[in-house]
């Protein structure tokens, strides 16, 4: 349960980082808005899809930023000390 948490709070964070990158590229995703679409609805679907698109990348990787064990593990458990 802790760990889901964990990874959506990760995810959250991945979106926010996608939000991020898109303030950050805003002029070079501005060349790329279809010219019939206003400015407004743009931003809110590069915004939306950006969160989601990074969202759904960093609760996928989550798993991957936990603490592994030493590859020796078995010098580390109770039995054999």
């Amino acid at each position: 349960m802790i760990k889901k948490a964990i990874r959506w709070f990760i995810g959250i964070g991945g979106g926010s980082v996608g939000v991020l990158i898109y303030f950050l590229m805003y002029n070079i995703l501005e060349t790329v808005k279809p010219a019939y679409m206003s400015k407004s609805i743009f931003d809110v679907a590069m915004l939306t899809t950006l969160f989601i698109l990074f969202g759904i990348i960093f609760y996928f990787i989550a798993p991957f930023f936990d603490e592994k064990k030493p590859a020796n593990s078995k010098l580390y458990t109770k039995r054999s000390i």
